[in-house]
């Protein structure tokens, strides 16, 4: 439970290339259908297989406003799913985890995502804080019925306006916010993972926000999309209070994005964004065998 500020070794990022899409990148192997914990809504889900034989445990992936698919996408498809995702999948399924990555928006008419739409104006059934957590839970119930994953450990990683979904999701008092008295299916979620979440969470948690499983942010102090100052710290503070399981790393000059492929707009930005990255990658392995045990 403490606060990882990881001031990266610029000048010997700047020695290196920024890395092209990673050459495990690649696409999903099954396109799955799935009810949201909302009981209303069908969801769209992309699997990768673990390589390697036998049960294994799994990954459940949020998207961040963008939507789950590429920047001007013509067709909303397992075909087009962004280069993000496939980067994540592949290089997590190579490691011996399944990994779904769950389509909130397509099923609700915005697969383009709701970027460009402000934010006040977004419409309320793409909520992060309370309808996204639903499509969470229903990507774990689904899990469940997948016999390569089973009753084996799940872990939730949420980017953006996913990671701020999976901020809802494991707070303590999440289901007074989500829904009413709804029910976490058990097993829950063996941990958690957020980058550059927005942590505001529409004010539902002022005060009292509180984990319930190990929960780790990844922020960059460059980002000016969801700067992690001042909302950000004060989740983290709320949580240390309380003695949950928070930890935050903080990457000097990295911006928002900083896990894409070639991302930031000036060669500092880009050394920053690849030096988080780098650092960030190394510590999800770690965590991905704590919380899923060694797969």
């Amino acid at each position: 439970m403490h606060r990882l500020s990881t001031i990266a070794a610029l000048a010997a990022a700047f020695a290196f290339a920024t890395p092209a899409i990673a050459a495990d990148a690649r696409s999903p192997d099954t396109t799955l259908s799935f009810k949201s914990a909302d009981g209303k809504t069908t969801l769209t889900g992309y699997f990768w297989n673990a390589k390697r034989a036998g049960a294994r445990p799994a990954v459940v992936l949020m998207h961040g406003c963008g939507g789950a698919y590429s920047s001007g996408a013509d067709s909303f498809d397992a075909a087009t799913v962004a280069s993000q995702y496939r980067e994540w999948g592949g290089r997590l399924s190579a490691a011996g985890y399944g990994v779904l990555l769950v389509d909130s928006f397509g099923p609700r008419g915005h697969g383009g995502g709701v970027c460009d739409i402000p934010y006040e104006d977004r419409p309320a059934k793409l909520n992060e804080v309370t309808v996204r957590p639903l499509d969470a839970i229903g990507a774990l119930q689904a899990l469940r019925k997948q016999d390569r994953v089973r009753q084996r450990p799940v872990a939730l990683v949420g980017f953006s306006n996913g990671g701020s979904a999976v901020l809802s999701t494991v707070a303590k008092t999440g289901p007074t916010v989500w829904k009413k008295n709804a029910a976490k299916p058990s097993p829950w979620f063996a941990g958690t993972a957020a980058f550059y979440p927005g942590c505001g969470l529409q004010g539902d948690f002022n005060g009292e926000w509180e984990p319930t499983i190990p929960t780790h942010l990844f922020v960059g102090t460059a980002d000016t999309t969801t700067p992690p100052s001042p909302t950000c710290d004060a989740r983290y503070t709320e949580a240390l209070e309380r003695q949950a399981p928070a930890m935050m790393a903080t990457y000097l000059g990295a911006t928002h994005g900083f896990d894409r492929a070639s991302s930031g707009k000036t060669d500092f930005a880009r050394a920053a964004n690849a030096a988080a990255k780098a650092s960030a990658l190394a510590t999800m392995d770690t965590l991905l065998r704590s919380w899923l045990r060694k797969p």
